[in-house]
């Protein structure tokens, strides 16, 4: 879904219990001792890595196809892989889940919802070239599409929502429409600190956003604060 990061620089944008057996890759550790590692050395990497990239693009694959059961058995691969070699903490894993869960969301939607959805999709993409040119009424004009229709279909209580949220704060942003703005980075900043949690590059995201909305404001004093919370999580997520 969404590179926030890359579509928007100037803004910054169960327990399961698995196998320890050994198997190829990285070295098999337990939970405990993964749980002492900052997520940044817990990276995958190697043949852990391209097997993680392989799943997630059959997933996607199978996703977009709506094969829900095949999709549900890469989810859960993905996730198997990523709790083993990383831990039941890491944003990674939190990422994997949402995967998995969204099988089950998607896969209980009407044919008209899911067609609702695919277009929101189209509709993300165009406001986001919008953007990049520049035309951020048009580009708007579109997010708030992409909300409605996210909101009716999945619910506010979605990571995808909360995107939608983040992305069309940032075009208001952009417009120097501060206080739409602030509204809807509040709300992606309690979204993803709900649905993500805090250790993730999502509400970091939601935390650099806001102060550079502050900083736009010329409210320096609450910027800097933001921005020195932001730089050390994602320093600790991703080193």
């Amino acid at each position: 879904m969404f590179a926030m990061f890359t579509m928007f620089r100037s803004a910054s944008l169960i327990l399961v219990l698995f196998s320890c057996a050994s198997l190829p890759g990285q070295e098999v550790q337990t939970q405990a001792e993964l749980a002492k590692k900052p997520p940044y050395e817990r990276m995958l990497k190697g043949a852990d890595l391209a097997k993680a990239q392989e799943l997630q693009k059959k997933y996607q694959v199978s996703m977009d196809a709506r094969k829900f059961a095949e999709a549900k058995k890469f989810a859960e691969e993905l996730l198997a892989l990523r709790t083993r070699i990383q831990g039941a903490d890491h944003w990674l894993v939190t990422d994997a889940r949402s995967k998995l869960a969204d099988v089950e969301i998607y896969g209980k939607l009407k044919p008209e919802a899911l067609a609702e959805l695919a277009y929101a999709r189209e509709l993300y993409q165009s406001s986001s070239g919008f953007y990049q040119k520049g035309q951020f009424a048009a580009s708007a004009e579109l997010y708030e599409q992409v909300v409605t229709i996210r909101k009716k279909n999945l619910n506010e209580n979605h990571p995808a929502y909360a995107t939608s949220l983040n992305n069309l704060a940032l075009v208001y942003h952009s417009m120097g429409e501060y206080a739409k703005a602030e509204t809807l980075y509040l709300q992606t900043r309690d979204l993803e600190k709900k649905l993500r949690g805090e250790n993730h590059p999502a509400y970091a995201t939601s935390l650099n956003n806001r102060a550079a909305l502050y900083r736009s404001m010329g409210e320096n004093a609450k910027a800097e604060p933001l921005y020195l919370k932001a730089r050390d999580l994602r320093k600790n997520l991703r080193g």
